[in-house]
């Protein structure tokens, strides 16, 4: 018979190395897939790719697609009566290809960024990178003047990725 504390002493060595999860009765979750600060991201949808840049920063995530690329069904004058209507984004990818893609208007919200405060629309897009496709709400941003169309923020990797801080190059 073993003491007692022996086998305390192995549960927990277990636990400490990752073992003796199912022990507990909790369900082991999935790994987390890596992305570095600059991932290749693609619009599910379209099939357009985008050189993002992961930001843990920022809470949403962005996508460049100016005023003048967002055509809504019977818009009106006021943005925010748009909520809930249909639109067809022109997005442009990261080679300079164009595909439209529809998607529901789910919110007008206000962004704050390093220089003053924005309005944007907020939609729903699938979005794949490294090996995850999932469903994120991004704002709609003109992003002309940066270096990257899009910006991953915490909405989207929050619970499938780690981000590998070390992997700081603009070859993803």
């Amino acid at each position: 018979m073993r003491h007692r504390g022996h086998v305390d002493l192995a549960f927990l060595s277990g636990a400490v190395l990752g073992y003796g999860i199912a022990e507990l009765g909790r369900p082991s979750s999935p790994p987390l897939a890596s992305i570095g600060a600059v991932a290749v991201v693609t619009e599910a949808t379209t099939g357009l790719s985008f050189l993002a840049r992961v930001d843990t920063g920022a809470d949403s995530t962005s996508i460049h697609c100016p005023p003048e690329s967002i055509q809504i069904a019977d818009a009106a004058e006021e943005a925010s009566e748009n909520v809930g209507k249909m639109a067809r984004l022109t997005l442009t990818g990261s080679d300079g290809r164009q595909a439209e893609v529809p998607a529901r208007i789910e919110g007008f919200i206000g962004v704050r960024n390093a220089d003053h405060l924005e309005d944007r629309y907020l939609v729903r897009l699938r979005l794949r990178a490294s090996g995850v496709e999932r469903d994120a709400q991004v704002t709609l941003n003109d992003r002309s003047s940066m270096r990257y169309k899009l910006l991953i923020g915490r909405d989207f990797l929050r619970d499938a990725f780690v981000v590998n801080v070390t992997d700081d190059s603009d070859s993803p």
